[in-house]
């Protein structure tokens, strides 16, 4: 059992510690105290001051365009190249024939074209249904879209067509390679300049433009009449393909009429 000597011990040990814990509580008051002496004391025009410092960081103007809008705008345009290249993965850029055909160059490619062009106007419709839903289009902004993304397939079509009938499928390749090319060089600020410059001499650049312009409400400037000549370039070398096929040698005819 415990002796009076050892509780009175223990007593005084506990008396020095709870005096130690006062007086380490009466340092920590003052501590916070002096502390708080030194905290600035703003009034209300400089906290607003401080507080718009501290939110300039991740603030955007208003001006700044959507990028949801841009996005979605190079969607588009991406949707319907994609359309034009895969039209003439199952088709013929030249019809089948063409060597015996009595048709002119011009009506065989325009002949050849015909299925894109439907693919497109599918697509055109379908696709601004999708962007006027997603963005809450109104009606003026609705056709304009729909103008920009059926020119921007046409385009897309016609420039397929030629490298296809030209290089065949290494003109495929290159529709895809431009293709896949076209989404860090439109979506990624990061995007080597090499890409980004690559991409701005291709069709897919006036496409994105037009688009995203006409999403925006923005001035479409000149994108409308490159594609426009992107089309008539296609146009004009699937013709002279068509032509090519036309004039084949007379071996080649030959063993096309001992085919049938």
């Amino acid at each position: 059992p415990p002796t009076s000597d050892g509780l009175a011990g223990g007593t005084g040990q506990l008396a020095t510690g709870a005096t130690g814990l006062a007086d380490g509580v009466d340092q920590l008051a003052t501590g916070l105290g002096e502390g708080a002496e030194q905290v600035p004391d703003y009034d209300a025009t400089e906290r607003r001051q401080l507080a718009e410092v501290a939110a300039a960081p991740v603030r955007t103007t208003g001006d700044d365009p959507s990028t949801l809008e841009r996005a979605l705008a190079f969607l588009a345009a991406f949707a319907v190249g994609v359309g034009g290249l895969v039209t003439f993965l199952v088709l013929r850029p030249v019809p089948a024939g063409a060597v015996s055909s009595r048709s002119g160059p011009l009506r065989l490619a325009l002949r050849a074209a015909a299925p894109a062009a439907v693919v497109v106007g599918l697509q055109t419709v379908l696709v601004t249904l999708v962007l006027a839903t997603a963005l809450d289009l109104g009606a003026g902004r609705t056709v304009a879209v729909a103008g920009a993304v059926l020119l921007a397939g046409l385009a897309l079509a016609a420039t397929n067509q030629a490298l296809v009938a030209w290089l065949g499928g290494a003109g495929r390749l290159v529709s895809l390679t431009l293709l896949a090319l076209s989404v860090p060089g439109a979506l990624a600020g990061t995007a080597p300049e090499v890409v980004r410059t690559l991409v701005s001499a291709t069709p897919m650049a006036p496409a994105t433009e037009a688009v995203q312009a006409a999403v925006l409400s923005e001035p479409v400037g000149g994108a409308p009449v490159a594609l426009v000549v992107w089309a008539l370039a296609g146009l004009a070398a699937s013709v002279l393909a068509a032509a090519r096929e036309r004039s084949a040698p007379p071996a080649r005819v030959l063993a096309l009429a001992a085919a049938r």
